[in-house]
């Protein structure tokens, strides 16, 4: 049964949650297909953040649409078809492509002050055209969860660790491409630190 948000959003169907709330698929105005995130804990929110969250452009990242308040707090994003790196088996090639997706997106967040904050393997999504897309780029701000832009690259060199060694075992070494990835990363992560 379909619940209404703020009157703009009609949630369809859970899909997925943890321990910051649950993300549902939901017709947004007009009926465009969303992904509205239902916060579990009522954070302040100023018009500010709203604005800074919303302006929040770039290709590797999940558009927020809208930050709803009312008895409870809910994002609204694009929703992005495909499917997280959680269970991924990728190549080492298709994991640098990853990465360099990924740092992208960090990129654009970190040049609007913003830090993702939340960035696991469940937040990182292959789109059905095959392009990498991070979600949940609101959460981390506006449930001001501690996390610098330097603790954002040092989460992405442990996703690119943990997504290989799921995929390939503990003890395969990566590949050399893989490892030059992991090492630049791991330098921003020291510069920014």
């Amino acid at each position: 049964m379909a619940t209404r948000l703020a009157d703009s959003y009609r949630l369809l169907h859970p899909a997925w949650g943890d321990r910051y709330g649950m993300t549902h698929i939901a017709a947004g105005p007009r009926g465009v297909p969303v992904a509205v995130r239902v916060l579990t804990s009522r954070p302040r929110v100023r018009r500010a953040d709203v604005d800074l969250l919303t302006a929040v452009r770039h290709p590797n990242l999940a558009t927020v649409r809208d930050v709803l308040v009312d008895d409870r707090v809910a994002i609204a994003a694009d929703a992005v078809l495909g499917r997280t790196l959680r269970r991924a088996r990728l190549t080492a090639d298709e994991l640098v492509r990853v990465a360099d997706g990924v740092a992208a997106g960090l990129t654009a967040l970190h040049e609007q002050g913003v830090r993702h904050r939340t960035l696991s393997p469940s937040t990182v999504v292959l789109d059905h055209r095959g392009e990498v897309v991070l979600t949940d780029v609101a959460v981390g701000h506006l449930l001001d969860l501690p996390g610098s832009a330097a603790e954002d690259w040092q989460a992405l060199a442990d996703l690119l660790s943990t997504v290989w060694r799921n995929a390939h075992g503990r003890w395969r070494r990566p590949p050399p491409e893989l490892r030059d990835v992991w090492a630049d990363t791991m330098a921003r992560a020291r510069d920014m630190g």
